[in-house]
């Protein structure tokens, strides 16, 4: 019964390697037996007490597993002992039972370690760390020559320093699109002391020192791999003890090392660069700049059907995917997207700049590779609200057109935008005015045979591409005609000449009458 009890708590174990789980003491469980390792002694003096033993040296056994003493300078007193994984029955350090669980491991039972030299060298070990004590092998029982274990314990010890080495790539930021593969070569070369343990999505495996790993098509996400450092066969640590006797110990490592590994599997991404425009006022005219306009937002949906890797339906045609906003700098970016086909509507434009209604399609497919990564790129414009001035100048008399007569146009804070003539038509068109704000024209110089209007003439452009006309009349200049001096003196002597003339005829026909009228009253008179 003792025996199978004995063989239960063996077994139990196996299956917990890698972990920390405790496995509770079993009384009386486990028979010792020893093996004389012919022609050597071992030789133990305690440093701070200065006492010593010797005798033959032994290899030790309990239910036929090969075990280690634990216990510098004390005697087996025991042939029948109790077992247990939990170190606290012996009372060591946590660094104590690492140091010695991988001195045992890497001992005699270790593949090519099978001689009684390097089980010495591992006992030799094991004591000098429990227990501040000088020990050493000799030929002949507290004398002789002394045995050379240096290689053998060097051996050990360079691979139970070498235990905790981890492949190259462990700190490495391991990405690759959905659908890559990818292949971890492990410049340290202990890739294939470890085992995985990993059931996702992706295909992973090692080849000697070379971790492989195939992304599975429309898989987005991190996924973790696990390492635990392989045994040489499946027995575990045990501890057996018993009051008053050494203690001994079949050692194995509690917990192997382990190590995980995130990896990600990137999906695709669409990213905008967002232009808009401003307008510059300089030197009496204005222009539109393009610049990167930030603050714009957009809403991302599937125009299909969209499914993962697995086939599990991610988004209906018309779902939703994402909003993005641009950034400072006109830029945006939805990541982790599948493989599909999508459009994108934006939602709120920004500065003034028209929303562009437009809907931009684009699908996302392993050929949009920039620099490792699947990426779409849409570069979309947004403008300014514009209109268009058709101004006229007309003739406030006759309203026939005047050309070549120059305008000043300003905005309605005085700012001088514009200045030029009306064509032989008397217009002039501006097609892209700011929408949005008022302006006014004024007269700079008029046509020939025309007065300089006074006239604000206002107008005020509110949509765009609305077409506004305006008017703007001019009054002719009257022509009074100056007399010509000379002509005028001429004239003027040649009419008082004939004026003279006429009044001395007068003067002469006057005289004449009145001479005749005297005669006739003389005559009169006397003929009474």
């Amino acid at each position: 019964m003792k025996k199978i009890l004995g063989i239960i708590l063996v077994l139990i174990p196996i299956f917990s390697v890698g972990s920390a789980n405790i496995v509770k003491a079993a009384e009386n469980d486990s028979q010792f037996t020893k093996q004389v390792i012919d022609g050597a002694y071992y030789y133990q003096r305690d440093k701070d007490t200065g006492k010593t033993m010797t005798g033959h040296a032994n290899k030790f056994y309990l239910n036929g597993k090969l075990a280690y003493c634990i216990e510098p300078l004390v005697q087996i007193t025991d042939h029948t002992y109790n077992s247990t994984t939990d170190w606290s029955v012996v009372g060591l350090t946590d660094e104590q039972e690492d140091y010695i669980e991988k001195v045992g491991y890497f001992g005699y039972e270790y593949p090519g370690h099978q001689t009684d030299r390097y089980y010495m060298a591992a006992q030799q070990l094991i004591w000098e760390k429990a227990r501040n004590v000088e020990t050493k092998y000799t030929t002949e029982r507290g004398g002789g020559s002394e045995i050379d274990l240096s290689k053998e314990k060097n051996e050990i010890l360079s691979l139970v320093n070498n235990y905790n080495s981890l492949p190259s790539f462990v700190n490495d930021k391991i990405e690759a699109n959905m659908g890559d593969e990818i292949s971890l070569n492990d410049t340290n070369n202990v890739l294939s002391q470890f085992s995985v343990e990993y059931n996702g999505k992706n295909k992973v495996s090692v080849d000697n020192n070379t971790l492989k790993i195939k992304f599975s098509d429309n898989f987005i996400g991190e996924e973790t791999i696990k390492f635990v450092k392989k045994n040489y066969d499946s027995q575990v640590n045990l501890i057996y003890y018993k009051a008053s006797s050494q203690t001994l110990a079949s050692l194995r490592i509690s917990n192997p090392l382990n190590f995980e590994l995130k990896i990600k599997a990137n999906g695709g991404t669409v990213e905008i660069n967002k232009k808009g425009e401003k307008i510059v006022y300089s030197d009496g005219s204005y222009r539109y700049e393009t610049i990167a306009l930030p603050e714009v937002e957009f809403a991302i949906y599937a125009n299909e059907d969209i499914v993962d890797s697995t086939g599990k339906l991610v988004y209906k045609k018309y779902d939703l995917v994402g909003a993005v906003t641009s950034d400072s700098l006109g830029f945006a970016k939805l990541e982790d997207m599948y493989y599909g086909k999508y459009f994108l509507i934006e939602g709120k434009s920004s500065q003034g700049n028209m929303l562009d209604n437009e809907k931009y399609y684009f699908e996302i497919s392993k050929n949009d590779l920039v620099e490792g990564s699947i990426i779409k790129k849409l570069d979309i414009q947004n403008y300014l609200p514009k209109g268009t001035l058709e101004f006229t100048k007309l003739d406030i008399t006759n309203g026939k057109v005047i050309p070549n007569t120059e305008i000043m146009i300003f905005t309605e804070d005085d700012r001088l935008i514009y200045q030029g003539m009306t064509d032989e038509n008397g217009k002039i068109v501006i097609t892209d005015l700011l929408a949005g704000q008022k302006y006014y024209i004024i007269e700079r110089n008029p046509a020939t045979g025309y007065q300089l209007s006074n006239e604000k003439v206002y107008f005020e452009i509110k949509a765009n591409g609305e077409v506004v006309k305006a008017e703007m009349t001019n009054e002719q200049i009257v022509i009074v005609k100056v007399p010509d001096t000379q002509k005028d003196q001429s004239s003027f002597g040649n009419i008082a000449s004939i004026v003279v003339i006429v009044a001395a005829i007068g003067v002469l026909i006057y005289g004449e009458v009145k001479n005749r009228k005297n005669k006739s009253k003389k005559d009169k008179k006397e003929k009474k």
